[in-house]
């Protein structure tokens, strides 16, 4: 199986629009049809903050996808025989100096701790909720212990056991229980696009059964080809237990109609046969703080779907990524909604808590126009637009005077913006609007019927804020001698401004070259002229609330 097959134009549309109207960053997907590869891609941007653009080498935090994959793992040491001829599914692992004497207890074995029957909680003390095999309660916990068994039989950590025995025979180069380099991670967003609390590096997000699988969507797909092959799916996809005996939703007054729904196999939730012949779907999702995975397979169809975010809104899609491939999983989603509070994206909840609502004012539209502007970017930079020669030469020139700027005409005929001291080489978007190639803060528009340009900036939070300035040294090339200098006074008719790129600079654009917030913005006299009405208005529109 490769990953070359990239998202069709149509579906890479709809996720696109889906993504935007979720406040999702960032997503890996990969799609499999009967048991091979579909599709497979990534879409937006792995950092709002920085705008670094999401591509199939970005690894993302696939939080508790994890435990499938580790379930997987254990049936095939055990079918190998690595954990000797005495380890089965069903062998006792009571530890007596960890959990005191077993006494009437039945015994705790490798199936009830991978289908959530242990007793033990998802985190904390190992304390038992109820006697192993007698409940359901969602243990990460319980993974754990068998985790520490199994690496104590082997003498073998977790990621060099799953390195040999699944991800380097399957091909997932890009995957690992332990958390790889800073710069190669997606970083996670909370439900605003905000950077969410950053993961603390210990085992919690390290050689963690339970959670801290760090992968693709395409090396994720690779697993779950191999499932839909081999046995080892039959025995993850058997029933093992009802979530009607789940201890935490009977807390949180789960309706049992949702509950009589959603079975779990080992490492699998389990959404039943529903009454339009539509046969079992495994799935599991993923929650992490700024991150939201889920996967779903059906074996009837021999179909999968696998997507990774790095967005606290991630699992509103759910339902609308997967339903058209592996088929309807209503039931799962309403569980989980039911359980932990997920709500679907075009939900009354979902659009409540945000604010891009009409009753939370237009605190996010800018995360919906830079979604946008990233999207048509990436499109002029696939797809090239042509433009001729003498209306690009037309573009290039000495902008000014209030807002001072230098557009040239390239030798391998490309503009390139000169602002605040920052050079940006210049993308057409169309024949007339041009964005930045690694700002997506400043597009550009140009009217030649009025020889002037208007600049858009983007910022955080805030809506996009515009000044135009009028061309007044036409037809510049890049080797081009301009008597101009950054701090000159330049003559208007009515007015004198100067220009101090010092101080303008170090407002819109700091040492780390980031447009910083506007509300930290301050319009000096001396960047936009003292007592000129630019000045004013861009001040008062800069510190609008």
């Amino acid at each position: 199986m490769t990953s070359s097959r990239e998202i069709p134009p149509d579906e890479k549309s709809r996720l696109q629009n889906l993504m935007r109207e979720a406040f999702i960053p960032g997503m890996s997907i990969a799609s499999i049809k009967n048991g091979k590869l579909d599709f497979a891609g990534t879409l937006g941007v792995s950092d709002v903050e920085s705008q670094k653009q999401a591509n199939d080498e970005t690894i993302f935090w696939a939080c508790s996808l994890s435990k499938p994959v580790f379930a997987y793992l254990v049936i095939k040491l055990i079918e190998s025989g690595k954990l000797g001829d005495d380890f089965n599914l069903d062998s006792e692992l009571w530890n007596t100096e960890r959990f005191g004497e077993r006494g009437e207890r039945r015994p705790l074995t490798p199936r009830m701790i991978l289908s959530h029957q242990s007793g033990l909680p998802n985190e904390g003390p190992p304390t038992f909720a109820f006697n192993p095999g007698e409940g359901y309660l969602y243990s990460g916990e319980g993974y754990l212990y068998l985790q520490k068994i199994i690496e104590e039989r082997t003498h073998l950590s977790l990621e060099e056991l799953a390195q040999q025995t699944v991800f380097i025979p399957l091909g997932m180069t890009n995957t690992t229980y332990l958390r790889p380099d800073a710069e190669k991670i997606a970083e996670n967003h909370d439900e605003q696009m905000h950077h969410a609390q950053r993961l603390p590096t210990m085992i919690a997000n390290d050689n963690n059964s339970a959670g801290s699988l760090h992968t693709t969507a395409s090396d994720y797909a690779r697993f779950l080809t191999a499932c839909l092959k081999e046995e080892a799916l039959n025995e993850m996809m058997t029933p093992e237990v009802s979530t009607l005996v789940d201890k935490d939703a009977a807390d949180k007054k789960v309706n049992p109609e949702k509950l009589k729904l959603i079975d779990w196999g080992l490492g699998l939730g389990l959404q039943k046969p529903n009454q339009e012949n539509q046969g079992m779907i495994a799935f599991h999702w993923g929650h992490g703080p700024g991150a939201k995975t889920f996967v779903a397979i059906n074996r009837d169809t021999n179909s999968a779907v696998v997507y990774l975010t790095n967005s606290a809104n991630g699992l509103g899609i759910a339902e609308d990524v997967v339903a058209p491939t592996v088929g309807d999983i209503h039931a799962s989603m309403d569980y989980l909604s039911a359980k932990y509070g997920y709500q679907q994206h075009d939900s009354f909840e979902f659009k409540a808590a945000h604010p891009a609502t009409e009753a939370k004012g237009i605190h996010s539209k800018t995360s919906e126009l830079r979604l946008q502007w990233l999207d048509e970017l990436t499109h002029a930079k696939t797809h090239p637009i042509k433009i001729n020669k003498d209306k690009l030469k037309s573009y290039a020139g000495e902008y000014g005077p209030t807002f001072p700027m230098r557009i040239t005409m390239q030798e391998d005929r490309t503009l390139q913006l000169e602002l605040f001291g920052q050079k940006h080489q210049l993308i057409p978007i169309s024949e007339t609007t041009f964005a930045s190639k690694n700002d997506l803060s400043i597009r550009l528009e140009f009217d030649k019927d009025k020889s002037q340009v208007t600049t858009h900036f983007l910022y955080r939070d805030k809506i996009t804020q515009k000044l135009t300035v009028e061309q007044k040294q036409p037809n510049l090339n890049e080797k081009t001698k301009v008597t101009t200098n950054p701090s000159q006074t330049t003559e208007s008719t009515s007015r004198r401004y100067k220009y101090d790129k010092r101080q303008v600079s170090s407002h819109f654009f700091p040492k780390n070259n980031k447009p910083i917030h506007p509300e930290d913005v301050q319009m000096t006299k001396s960047a936009f002229g003292q007592g000129s009405n630019l000045a004013k208005e861009s001040a008062k529109s800069f510190r609008k609330k």
